[in-house]
């Protein structure tokens, strides 16, 4: 079950083509046009226990198999996608845990270790011939317990990110906040660089739903309701 509503703030720019990664649920690939779109950044919002995680891990298998050579980096510092939670991922998938090889894992402390860590693979990709690759970067507040949004540390941070998409990788952005809370992170250089932004409301107690909101997207979004 999904419930998806289309926020105010939509970009009205032409729709440029990109090959699609299916979320898993078809109610929300219609709504963004097909599913989500490589060379993005890719916001995912809500408060804790929202089903985000949950969310990544299927759009993680999805990725997994339908790549030839699938090119996965995950950075953080949680341990929520950890190579032993990935394990049991693949496996409840019926994936070959082998492919956990192709999986690259780097904990950081700190915007500066993230910002270093994410240039890294930049430079990595640039000089490789590499097909599309999954970015996935945790919560950044579980990173950084303290984070001024209009510090040159996250525009710098930005500017790595906005790159590293260009370099045609997706990448996901997992955000424990609160609607009330994303506001104020608006007026930042935070805003601009997210192509894409969903809002996870909560999963129903006694189903297993996602209630997703649209909050922002470059691209065409239909508005669609499946209760």
């Amino acid at each position: 079950m999904l419930d998806i509503t289309v926020a105010q703030e939509m970009d009205k720019s032409s729709i440029i083509e990109h090959t699609c990664l299916s979320t898993g649920f078809s109610s929300l690939d219609h709504a963004l046009g097909g599913g989500l779109r490589f060379k993005n950044v890719i916001e995912l919002c809500g408060k804790a226990n929202t089903g985000k995680t949950e969310f990544i891990s299927n759009l993680l298998a999805s990725y997994i198999l339908h790549s030839t050579n699938p090119s996965v980096y995950i950075f953080g510092s949680t341990g929520s996608f950890a190579p032993k939670r990935m394990h049991d991922i693949l496996q409840k998938h019926n994936i070959q845990t082998a492919v956990l090889s192709q999986i690259e894992f780097t904990q950081v402390f700190s915007i500066r270790e993230l910002s270093l860590s994410l240039e890294n693979l930049g430079a990595l990709l640039a000089a490789t011939a590499r097909e599309q690759s999954l970015v996935i970067i945790e919560d950044l507040p579980s990173i950084a317990a303290e984070i001024n949004w209009m510090s040159s540390e996250i525009k710098h941070l930005t500017e790595i990110i906005k790159s590293l998409s260009k370099l045609q990788s997706m990448i996901i952005i997992q955000h424990n906040i609160s609607k009330s809370n994303l506001q104020p992170k608006f007026e930042t250089y935070w805003n601009p660089m997210i192509d894409l932004r969903l809002y996870f409301n909560k999963q129903a107690e006694y189903q297993r739903a996602y209630l997703v909101e649209i909050l922002k997207t470059r691209y065409k979004a239909s508005i669609y309701m499946c209760v």
